[in-house]
């Protein structure tokens, strides 16, 4: 999963914002990755959960700069050569978001 992925990220409960482009870059470490919101001005750090596995990567995130949700969670998975993701915010009124980005 290592390297940097792009693509469209849809939150349907959100009609301000239901779609939206993410660049993910991710990395083996302690810190594992970023995210990058171009449309919404924000980029997040990704941190490395227990509870992951080979077919399912957990990923705490954590809002650096821009307006966007503080905190969540992303599950993110291979799926033959794209990269899927689910996100769920840490505040349960903020709006999940799903989608699928290519290298």
């Amino acid at each position: 999963m290592d390297g940097t992925w792009s693509g469209i990220g849809y939150q349907p409960t959100d009609s301000d914002t239901p779609t939206f482009k993410i660049i993910m870059t991710l990395q083996g470490g302690g810190t594992t990755g970023t995210t990058l919101y171009p449309s919404l001005g924000c980029q997040g750090q990704l941190t490395l959960l227990p509870g992951s596995s080979a077919n399912a990567v957990r990923l705490s995130e954590d809002i650096i700069t821009g307006p966007c949700t503080a905190s969540g969670v992303f599950v993110v998975g291979l799926s033959g050569s794209s990269l899927d993701f689910n996100y769920q915010p840490d505040i349960t009124s903020a709006p999940a978001s799903y989608g699928t980005l290519h290298q």
